[in-house]
């Protein structure tokens, strides 16, 4: 029979085993009163629901945790490790960047609010680079055994587009996807920026890119035929500016 206590403000499941408990340890008591229900269920069927490493309703809270305990289980010490918030742990592609993953940076990391800022910016980028593969396996932080630390960002790449009309592969704000700068000015409050910092924001990446776009694509030695691709439709392609105003700067002319 399953145990769910609450121990420094989480939620620890315990079975008895074998001789032994088997223990995991949840932010919320709703997941733990689910993990132990299908641990439990498991048992039944005689199988080791220690095989069952991650449920799908698991929070990013509970992975690290399940963390420390293997971990301790094996006598390691804990050291810097990436954890990344991808489909194997349960989080799929199209999570909403404004609730889902800024409200775990705001409970969960250290210096939020730089935080927060960063993966605001982040989000921005993919919109004005036209970088739509921005999945939640792409979103990862640095955990240290104390404290959580976005990690820099990657994959960051520009993909194929023969029109205006494109899409991210996560909700930016609500049930909005669209790549628009309109969709992340709304979804400003859940990176506790106001809409004028996050209006400065965009502007200024926009005068970045634009300043240097010329030395980057030389840099790169980009064909002309590559070049005019990337050139307003990849990066700063009109769609991306419709429905917000000029304070944001100009797509690519």
């Amino acid at each position: 029979m399953a145990t769910v206590q609450k121990r420094n403000g989480k939620w620890r499941v315990q079975i008895p085993r074998h001789g032994h408990a088997l223990c995991r340890t949840f932010h919320s008591k709703a997941d733990a009163d689910e993990w132990a229900r299908e641990a439990e269920h498991a048992i039944d069927r005689e199988v080791d629901p220690s095989t069952k490493r991650v449920s799908r309703k698991d929070t990013f809270a509970s992975l690290i945790n399940l963390h420390i305990d293997d971990m301790h289980a094996v006598g390691k010490p804990l050291r810097r490790s990436k954890l990344s918030i991808g489909v194997q742990y349960g989080v799929p592609f199209c999570t909403p960047i404004d609730k889902v993953l800024a409200e775990i940076v705001r409970h969960r990391f250290a210096e939020p609010v730089a935080a927060l800022r960063e993966l605001f910016g982040r989000l921005v980028f993919n919109i004005l680079c036209g970088n739509t593969d921005d999945h939640a396996r792409n979103h990862a932080a640095f955990w240290d055994g104390k404290e959580l630390r976005l990690t820099p960002a990657y994959d960051l790449c520009p993909q194929s587009r023969s029109g205006q009309i494109a899409s991210q592969a996560m909700l930016i704000a609500g049930d909005a996807r669209f790549s628009q700068l309109t969709h992340g000015l709304k979804a400003a409050g859940h990176f506790l920026l106001s809409t004028e910092a996050a209006t400065g924001l965009i502007a200024k990446q926009v005068e970045t890119i634009k300043a240097e776009w010329a030395a980057t694509r030389d840099a790169a030695d980009l064909s002309q035929t590559v070049r005019a691709l990337f050139w307003g439709r990849q990066f700063l392609n009109p769609y991306a500016f419709e429905g917000v105003g000029a304070e944001v700067g100009r797509p690519a002319s």
